[in-house]
Order: structure tokens, then C-alpha cells, then sequence
């Protein structure tokens, strides 16, 4: 599409001449009155250096990175991760002392870094398919969990799959695999929990295959989800390429107040261990906050390693409209994650640790500033 410039000026002298003439003709066809005086009146004519508005978000290489370099790249190592958890577990079960179940809880907190890399875009076949809740939901009832090991009945993967979500996924691992204290030993193990151990973690493997299956090569007679993402416009799913633009954004918003409100904020502001997601796994909280922000950098920038500023992702469009706005998000989510570093380990003991309060505060406002800045800055660009 041609974009067509208009000269202001010359507008404003054509206008004006015509005005000037009309004003004669007027007065020309009227009765002659010597006390008229004749005072044309020129048209007013916006200033020519004023402010023009952003065009409409156009650029559908934004959402091709952040389908093509951010979401499937990301999957692709959960993939690879929930694959080493199943091994670790099952080499755990065969074979239990201290260095396999070190082996395997060090698995699982390595499969939970990519799922968090992607709080941003649980999007799509993560909720249609009930994916999102199957693999993290939280808070877990542990009494769930008890029950299916006080009953008589088979544990396997079948089984597992057909349970309800707080019955399986990682916080299901997490509590077997640690503990209700995080200290849990060998000897505490029951040859039931091993059954479940195992069966849970195939379903989790299989639910992680299914996210990317989703995504790259579309299951149930669905079209690969990447697809409808990538040509946003020309489908029912994204009418329009500022809809699938605006998706990413609001999945930085809802991540970030997540983190910021729920993750960090309810936990440190009740002074309640038991708020805090993903308790079981003593040393895993922190890691969640900071793969979270993570995520936002990986699809702002749309990639997920490479970051460089304006060249790709969110970052390429809000560059050429707002340099110094985009030079301000890097610097706002580099100190969210810095202050997120900062924050005492383990979270557990310091969100009632007074001399950690102030660390804390500090991260929860950092990442809040990035929750405002995109919903009050970089959303209103896309979503015009």
C-alpha cells in the first residue's frame, strides 16, 4: 500500500486563496455599504509540525519470531527436560540412594525452567487441551495426592492421565519427590510412591510432546497452532495481526502481575510459607520468579537468546516508534531479574526475615514496573 504525504502548507495557501476569492464574490453580489469593511477570514490549518499518530501495528514479522524463536525453541526444551526427568526418576526407582534421587530432584528443577520461560504464552493448545492445568496446577491438595496412595488400585500412566489436575503434573512430582518439607530421605519412599513417581512423569513427558505437537505439527485434525499464529489476518483464530501482537503483550501483563501480586507479593505479605508455589522444592521459588521475567525478555525480544535492542520481537516495532521507550524496557526487565537475584535464598524463610524485606519490596515494585509499562506504553501502540 502506497502511503500518500501531504504538503500542510501548500494546503494552507490553497485554502486560504480560496477563502479570499469567495470573500470577493460575496461582496460583489451584495448591496455596495460604505461602512462595510472588507476583512476575509483564512481558514485555520493545523500545524504542520504536529505530532502524527503511529500507523496501525503492520509488522507480521513480530509474531513469526515470536512463534518460530520463542515459543517452539522454548517447547523444544521442555521437551528435552521432561524426557531427562522421566529417565532420572526411573533410574531413581530402579536403583534409590542418595545420588539418584539428587539426580532426579535436580531433574525436575531443570524441566521446570523452560515451563516458566513460557508463563508468557500459555496460550492456545495449552488451554484448549487443558495442557497448562495438567502440567502446573496450584495450588496442590495434598490430601488428593494421599489418597490415590492409600487406595488398592494400580498405579500406571493410564491411570494417572484420566486423574484430576492436582493429582498429577509437577507439583505431584515436586511433593513425592521432596517432601512436605522439602527433606525428604530414602528410607521415606514407598514402593507406591515409586509407582506413582513413574507414572506421573510419563504423563507429564507425554503432555509436554502434546504442547509441541500442538504447536509445530497440529493434532485431532487441527492445524499446527504456529500456523494460525504466523499468518494471524488470514484466519478465524486471529482476525487481525494487531490480535495476535496484543496476545503476546497481554501474556507479559498477566505474567508479570502473577509474579509481582501472587508469586512473590501474597507469600512475603502473609508471612505464609504455604502460599508460596512450588514449596516442596526448597530451592526452585526463586528460580520460577526469575525464569518468569525471563520469558518476558525472550518475547519482547522475540528470541530466545541473541537479545539485542530493536532488532527483532516487540522491541523491532516499539524501536521505530519509541526509541527511548524501547531502550527503557530493557532496562526495566534487567532490574526486575537483578532484583529477583537479590532477594535472600530460600524464599521461605526470608519472605518473615525483616533484614530481607526491603529486597523484597524492592524486586515486587521492579516488576511491577515492568507490568505498567507494558500495559500503559507498549500496549497502547499495538492496540489502537
Amino acid at each position: 500500500m502506497k502511503r500518500f504525504r501531504f504538503n500542510l502548507k501548500k494546503i494552507a495557501k490553497k485554502i486560504a486563496s480560496i477563502a479570499l476569492v469567495t470573500s470577493f464574490l460575496t461582496i460583489a453580489c451584495s448591496q455596495p455599504n460604505a461602512t462595510t469593511s472588507i476583512a476575509p477570514t483564512v481558514p485555520k490549518i493545523a500545524n504542520a509540525s504536529a505530532v502524527i499518530a503511529p500507523a496501525k501495528f503492520s509488522d507480521r514479522q513480530v509474531v513469526v519470531d515470536f512463534a518460530d524463536r520463542v515459543v517452539i525453541p522454548t517447547y523444544q526444551t521442555f521437551a528435552s527436560k521432561t524426557k531427562d526427568l522421566r529417565t532420572a526418576i526411573e533410574a531413581f526407582a530402579t536403583n534409590p540412594n542418595e545420588q539418584t534421587l539428587k539426580a532426579a530432584q535436580d531433574a525436575w528443577m531443570a524441566a521446570r525452567v523452560p515451563w516458566e520461560q513460557g508463563e508468557s504464552f500459555t496460550i492456545g493448545p495449552a488451554k484448549s487441551y487443558g495442557l497448562d492445568a495438567a502440567i502446573d496446577t496450584w495450588p496442590l491438595d495434598k490430601s488428593d495426592v494421599e489418597r490415590i496412595l492409600k487406595s488398592g488400585d494400580r498405579i500406571t500412566p493410564e491411570v494417572v492421565q484420566n486423574l484430576q489436575e492436582s493429582q498429577k503434573g509437577f507439583h505431584t512430582i515436586e511433593f513425592l519427590l521432596f517432601g512436605s518439607e522439602g527433606k525428604k530421605a530414602i528410607a521415606d519412599f514407598t514402593p507406591r510412591e515409586f509407582d506413582y513417581l513413574k507414572a506421573a512423569t510419563v504423563v507429564l513427558d507425554a503432555d509436554a510432546n502434546k504442547l509441541l505437537t500442538a504447536w509445530t505439527q497440529g493434532i485431532d485434525g487441527r492445524a499446527a497452532y504456529r500456523d494460525s499464529f504466523a499468518t494471524a489476518g488470514n484466519n478465524p483464530v486471529y482476525p487481525s495481526l494487531p490480535d495476535a501482537a496484543q496476545e503476546m503483550v497481554e501474556g507479559i501483563i498477566d505474567s508479570t502481575t502473577e509474579v509481582a501480586e501472587k508469586k512473590i507479593g501474597e507469600p512475603f505479605t502473609k508471612k505464609d510459607a504455604k502460599a508460596i508455589e512450588s514449596q516442596y522444592a526448597i530451592a526452585n521459588p526463586l528460580n520460577d520468579f526469575r525464569s518468569n521475567l525471563n520469558c518476558v525478555k525472550n518475547v519482547y525480544f522475540g528470541a530466545t537468546e541473541n537479545h539485542t535492542l530493536g532488532k527483532s520481537g516487540i522491541s523491532a516495532f516499539v524501536a521505530k516508534v519509541k526509541p527511548d521507550l524501547d531502550a527503557r524496557v530493557e532496562r526495566e526487565i534487567k532490574l526486575a531479574i537483578a532484583a529477583i537475584d537479590e532477594i535472600p535464598t530460600p524464599f521461605q524463610t526470608a519472605i518473615a526475615d525483616a533484614s530481607a524485606a526491603d529486597k523484597i519490596k524492592q524486586a515486587i515494585a521492579a516488576v511491577t514496573t515492568v507490568k505498567e509499562t507494558f500495559e500503559k506504553e507498549v500496549k497502547p501502540l499495538i492496540v489502537q
